[in-house]
């Protein structure tokens, strides 16, 4: 559970380095992939969904709309 929580937690951190252009493009590439194997791990996907609310909407919104590609 926390280790996924801290993936997660460092997945937003990325995901704004990435929204601010404060990052190479080619790096937030691979940190973007990652997000899409996590997402196939049921037991992640799980503590998404009872942690999500502690995340920024904008974050919320990029990481539900991943979800909804891999369904």
């Amino acid at each position: 559970y926390y280790v996924s929580v801290a993936f997660l937690d460092l997945f937003e951190f990325m995901f704004r380095l990435h929204k601010t252009k404060t990052i190479d493009p080619l790096l937030w590439q691979r940190w973007n992939k990652l997000v899409h194997i996590f997402l196939t791990i049921p037991k992640f996907k799980r503590v998404w969904e009872e942690t999500k609310s502690s995340h920024t909407v904008e974050f919320i919104e990029f990481f539900d709309s991943l979800q909804d590609l891999e369904e």
